[in-house]
């Protein structure tokens, strides 16, 4: 009995150590419960570890593509969004003004509470990329 007793203790002893020996599991735990907490239809999750303490996330959630950089401790430090392009403000519509058989690639992105929106101009090939802030300013363009 006594024998079994401890057979039963080396194995759970060995398990735990076998646990800690095997990080990523655990610390994948955190990604997956912030997305269980705001995004729960994600789909097509795909997690890359950065660096010990940050995970890159790309997934699908309610038709719409994601993207964040985020933290062990569950903060997200990067956050970018697929738009649709009516949703973008009117005044980035005045600026960016293309005829209809151009695709619209618009994004918002999120770094450090700040808001960017980015937006791509398409015709089988990229043709420019603006870069405005959240209030619709333009900061940058660059039209190939």
């Amino acid at each position: 009995m006594r024998v079994l007793f401890i057979l039963c203790a080396v194995f759970l002893l060995s398990f735990s150590n076998q646990a800690e020996a095997f990080p990523f599991r655990s610390k994948a735990e955190v990604v997956k419960k912030y997305l269980h907490q705001h995004y729960p239809h994600a789909r097509g999750i795909r997690q890359e570890m950065i660096s010990d303490s940050l995970y890159h996330v790309h997934f699908i959630h309610e038709d719409r593509e994601f993207f964040l950089d985020i933290t062990l401790s569950g903060e997200v430090l990067f956050e970018e969004t697929e738009m649709m392009y009516n949703e973008v403000p009117a005044n980035i519509k005045e600026i960016v003004r293309y005829e209809s058989l151009y695709e619209y690639g618009v994004m918002v992105e999120t770094n450090d509470g700040r808001v960017f929106y980015f937006v791509e101009i398409h015709e089988g090939k990229l043709l420019g990329e603006y870069l405005f802030d959240d209030k619709g300013n333009l900061l940058s363009r660059d039209v190939l």
